[in-house]
């Protein structure tokens, strides 16, 4: 969005391999040229589907920046570290998506998160969806869901926390304000004790990890998820899922995550 707010004119000439960007150059009435599928330089409009196609995310940046560079928290440094290219490309994918729907990083206002979990076969089953809000011009994007058990581990009302937030630094959305709607009672109560810094040294380091995780975001909102649409549609995926063969349960690590973050393991 930058590009095409700040950089580009009629006299500019845009060069580009990125058909999304090239298509909205054109419809902006730039010259742009890009590679076709059979890989030969076009400065037609590339077929894309246009079911995609919805209304530019503006943005809100008066002048150019230094640098568009994102800096990675520590945090982030740390969970990413040793992970398979496969693993970390996902990652930027997903990056680079929800910075494509709301124009820009500077255009993130606030991440919403509903939070699950339900006992399965003496482990906990962890869930969340998150929602992503613009400051201007985008509706709320559903950007993230995932659902994980550590077979290794019996139950703890953090893991499901800190199976949320850890995705939050690999997603670099650290800097924004964060609301978490918690389902399960307990560990809504352990997430308002952790905010208040109320966590007893004698926690277990799972806890210990999760008050790590929450003591790096800069503002974060606790609040209890009792009823609604985002309640019922969680609750009745965690029913599915520990009552159907799936393979959308991914196996969690919560001591490699511990071990990373400085903890250790149990």
């Amino acid at each position: 969005m930058e590009i095409l707010d700040k950089l580009l004119t009629p006299d500019t000439v845009l060069l580009t391999r990125d058909g999304v960007l090239h298509n909205r150059a054109l419809r902006q009435g730039v010259q742009s040229f890009t590679l076709n599928a059979q890989g030969q330089l076009t400065r037609t409009k590339l077929p894309l589907d246009t079911r995609t196609r919805r209304p530019q995310a503006p943005s809100i940046l008066k002048a150019l920046k230094t640098t568009y560079q994102h800096a990675p928290h520590p945090i982030a440094l740390t969970l990413s570290a040793e992970l398979p290219p496969k693993v970390l490309k996902a990652h930027r994918t997903r990056r680079r998506r929800i910075r494509s729907y709301v124009g820009s990083v500077d255009n993130l206002a606030t991440v919403a998160w509903t939070i699950g979990a339900r006992r399965h076969q003496d482990h906990l089953l962890c869930g969340y969806v998150m929602h992503i809000e613009g400051h201007q011009g985008v509706k709320g994007l559903r950007a993230s869901e995932a659902y994980g058990i550590d077979p290794s581990l019996p139950p703890d009302p953090a893991q499901c926390l800190v199976h949320a937030l850890c995705d939050l630094f690999q997603l670099h959305l650290e800097h924004v304000k964060h609301e978490l709607f918690v389902i399960p009672t307990d560990v809504y109560e352990l997430a308002r004790q952790v905010v208040a810094h109320q966590l007893p040294e004698s926690a277990p380091p799972v806890q210990h990890a999760l008050s790590q995780i929450l003591g790096a975001l800069p503002e974060v909102v606790v609040s209890p998820c009792v009823k609604g649409r985002f309640y019922s549609q969680m609750q009745r995926k965690l029913s599915q899922l520990t009552t159907s063969p799936t393979n959308e349960i991914v196996s969690l690590d919560f001591s490699d995550i511990m071990r990373r973050l400085g903890g250790s393991g149990v």
